[in-house]
Formats: C-alpha cells, structure tokens, sequence
C-alpha cells in the first residue's frame, strides 16, 4: 500500500524544487528506474505531486463534511439535547453527505473500530488504515493524513478523526459524560452501540473518501 504523509509530501516537494536541473547519465537512470511502481495490471502509484493535490483536496472535503454535520448537530442539541441530536444524526446525517457527494462527485465515509452505525463498518482497506493509526497514536499523536491508488483506478483519502470536546457528551463515559438518560437514547436508535469511552482528543476513526 501506497502511504505518504502530508508533511513528507511536502518536504519531497521542496527537495525536487531544489534539486539541480543539471542531470548526468547516471541519475536518469536512477529516475526512470524509480518512476512509479505498478500495483496491478494496467495500475500505477500515485506521484508526488498527485498525491499531494489529493490529499489537499480531501482535507477541503473532510473539513467542509465536517462543518456542515457539526454546525447541525450543535443546532439539534441547543434544540432538544443529546436525544434530539441523536434522532437528527439517524435521519438526515445521510443526506448531509450525500449533497456533498454530489458536489464534489466522491464517497464520503466515516469509520471506526469503535461503531455506532453499523452501516459504516469498515472494508478491508479501511480496516487497514484504522489498525495502522491505532498503531501509531501509541507511538506519536502525529496522525497524517494518506492517499493510495486502488486497483479500480480511483484514489481514496484516509485522515484521522480525534475526538472533539462536543462529542464527548454522545461518545464519552457512561455515567460521566454521557449521562444514562441519554445512553438510553443512544441504544433505542443504535442497540449494538460501541462507540463510547473515548477521550477527548483521543483517535475515534477515519474519514475515508474515494474520488471517483
């Protein structure tokens, strides 16, 4: 699997630029020979400078889904608390991101190993970059974002989710900051609900957005 960081994006970025024009025999054929691999027949790895378009691409559509869920979300709670936020995620978190969808013509997901919807359960893929950031937050809270190449030609957009001070009150500690009235909400809608215990700050999943 393709995995390339924003920061190390950057920084390959910055060293190409630098790099002297000048070229002798022997370098061109270290960079032909270091031209992207193929992954599969008819496919190839992104370059550094696709990878780094998309990555900024996804961070605009993870931020702008971001936004647009968290702004209703706080609507829905200042309205009727965490219950009416609950139903009002149910309902129209759906079609939120399917008009983002549409917009920027991609899939958007969010995942976890923590699920409350278990319409989102992971893939495969998925379920790798979820096991490789819960590998990496017990090394470094420096989770970056990554982009790959899927065999089918499209590139998906991996990022990892913290949780924020808001969410604590849906996906904290029972009994502490999720009170067991509104716990009780939460297992009406979604009965086999894992997805408390978090911390804030603490890695809660994955954006995963496909550009088609």
């Amino acid at each position: 699997m393709y995995k390339l960081s924003f920061i190390a994006l950057v920084l390959a970025t910055a060293f190409f630029a630098c790099s002297d024009e000048k070229t002798t025999e022997k370098e061109v054929e270290v960079s032909t020979e270091e031209q992207p691999k193929q992954i599969a027949e008819g496919v190839e790895e992104l370059t550094i400078e696709e990878s780094q378009a998309y990555t900024l691409k996804g961070q605009e559509i993870a931020q702008q889904t971001f936004k647009a869920l968290s702004g209703n979300l706080k609507k829905a709670m200042s309205e009727g608390g965490v219950t009416n936020a609950v139903k009002f995620c149910n309902v129209n978190e759906s079609v939120i991101v399917d008009s983002l969808e549409k917009h920027y013509d991609v899939s958007i997901k969010r995942t976890s190993h923590k699920l409350r919807n278990e319409k989102n359960k992971p893939n495969a893929s998925e379920q790798e970059m979820i096991d490789y950031y819960l590998n990496d937050s017990k090394i470094t809270e420096d989770l970056f974002p990554e982009v790959k190449r899927n065999t089918d030609n499209t590139v998906s957009f991996y990022a990892p989710i913290h949780l924020q001070p808001l969410c604590v009150t849906c996906h904290g500690t029972v009994g502490k900051t999720v009170s067991e009235t509104d716990y009780k909400s939460i297992l009406a809608l979604y009965p086999n609900d894992k997805a408390v215990d978090f911390n804030i700050d603490e890695f809660r999943g994955i954006w995963s957005i496909t550009f088609k």
